[in-house]
């Protein structure tokens, strides 16, 4: 899959847990290639999503650090 990338992979890639991905896929967030037609069919990602996931575990830490202080 050289146009994508699964659940699996995008989560390795970023250090994302999941359910992260699953939430801001949910929200529309997040740009795919495939969309699943059920069970058994992984939706694939389009590469972008790596930089949305980031930007989204960033500013969830940045608010975290905030909220210590």
């Amino acid at each position: 899959m050289d146009s994508g990338m699964t659940l699996k992979q995008l989560s390795e890639v970023t250090q994302a847990p999941f359910y992260i991905i699953k939430y801001l896929n949910a929200l529309g967030r997040l740009p795919v290639v495939w969309k699943s037609n059920g069970p058994g069919y992984s939706t694939v990602y389009h590469r972008d999503a790596i930089q949305v996931v980031r930007r989204h575990l960033s500013r969830s830490n940045r608010d975290v650090n905030t909220q210590r202080e």
